[in-house]
């Protein structure tokens, strides 16, 4: 079964002003350790080691 959207888009916009910030920290969860942004009350979090490969992935694509 395809997964649901359970909320619409968000478009954050580019002006600093305009745009939250971006809480970003680490929690340990049983034996696993993630990445937690949080911005304007959403929450992503992501296991550390996933999040390195994020970041190559994402710093490849600028560079």
């Amino acid at each position: 079964m395809p997964a649901q959207a359970l909320s619409t888009d968000t478009i954050v916009s580019a002006s600093q002003s305009e745009t939250a910030p971006v809480r970003i920290s680490i929690h340990q969860f049983g034996t696993e350790q993630y990445l937690v942004l949080t911005q304007a009350g959403q929450l992503i979090s992501l296991p550390v080691n996933d999040a390195q490969r994020l970041v190559a992935n994402i710093s490849k694509a600028v560079n």
